[in-house]
């Protein structure tokens, strides 16, 4: 009867292993299958709206960046010896110093995010250390933002966001402008990543946009990786940021804890011809604490910061 009852056990044990590999098997494939068919949909969505064609007289208010003299920069730079950080290499090689260097200093959160109060570079940090939780991509985005200020390399936080207005998620990270390369580039310090051409040349978000539309050549760099953890591959990113690079949106002024400080903030949204085109040209003011404006003036949004 033991004996009888153990052969039972051991094949009820082999039914039990074979069904859950089934299951497990059966979710890869339907993840596999969603992943192809989502990735089509926000392909063809940057495709069908690729141009920029600049159709309003709205003047839009100017870009403007701190100097590194001001005092929370000032402070981060001394704190974190971000020179020393930086290094003294080419510009571009001090540009990825730094997007690791943030990397490294504050873990992402995705479920429970640390709500750091002021959104300063020196306070997320304090916070997030203290605490010992992770911060939003916002969060991490800010604090290499306010690191390249910090050294005089001109840079704004992006926020990319999907087509869809009743998004549930969107991406956060930086614009950095190259004086080598005379562009702006992409810096996504949340996933350590950037995007580079055939020929190894680093990207900005509308170009990186422009080639997954057209499906050109687009290399992603070698280290990408979440909180030190290689959970996502390098083709998975870029489907998530094709999802992402549908439209963008900056603040006017790049200074440390601009979002938290009293008075009216200023957003300026980048929208592609022949999306939501009642907007396009206008501002709109929400609470007297935001004012939004929207643009579809690509050379704007992308214009020379030391000019």
């Amino acid at each position: 009867m033991l004996s009888k009852i153990k052969i039972i056990a051991k094949k009820t044990g082999k039914i039990f292993i074979y069904t859950i590999v089934l299951i497990i098997l059966t979710v890869l494939v339907f993840a596999v299958g969603y992943f192809q068919i989502s990735k089509k949909k926000y392909i063809s969505l940057l495709n069908q709206y690729q141009t920029y064609k600049y159709v309003h007289d709205f003047k839009c208010p100017e870009f403007e960046y701190v100097e590194p003299t001001h005092p929370l920069l000032d402070s981060l730079k001394v704190k974190y010896k971000l020179d020393s950080v930086a290094g003294n290499g080419p510009e571009i090689n001090q540009i990825v110093n730094l997007m690791k260097w943030a990397h490294n200093i504050v873990r992402h959160s995705t479920f429970d995010p640390i709500d750091p109060g002021k959104r300063n570079a020196l306070n997320i940090i304090n916070v997030a250390t203290r605490e010992k939780r992770g911060v939003n991509c916002r969060m991490v985005g800010t604090v290499l933002n306010e690191a390249y200020l910090s050294l005089g390399i001109k840079s704004r936080l992006i926020t990319c966001t999907p087509y869809a207005d009743d998004y549930k998620e969107n991406h956060s990270l930086v614009m950095v402008y190259s004086n080598s390369l005379q562009k702006w580039l992409y810096m996504d310090p949340t996933w350590e990543a950037y995007f580079m051409d055939s020929d190894s040349i680093i990207l900005g978000p509308l170009e990186i946009r422009q080639r997954i539309a057209s499906q050109k050549p687009l290399l992603v760099s070698g280290n990408i990786n979440y909180n030190g953890q290689k959970y996502m591959t390098k083709s998975m990113y870029k489907w998530y940021m094709s999802k992402n690079l549908f439209r963008f949106y900056c603040t006017e002024l790049s200074e440390p804890g601009y979002e938290t400080k009293e008075g009216i903030k200023t957003f300026v949204h980048l929208y592609p011809t022949n999306y939501h085109t009642e907007k396009i040209g206008k501002s709109d003011t929400t609470k007297n604490v935001y004012i939004d404006i929207y643009t579809n003036d690509k050379n704007y949004f992308l214009k020379n910061p030391n000019k």
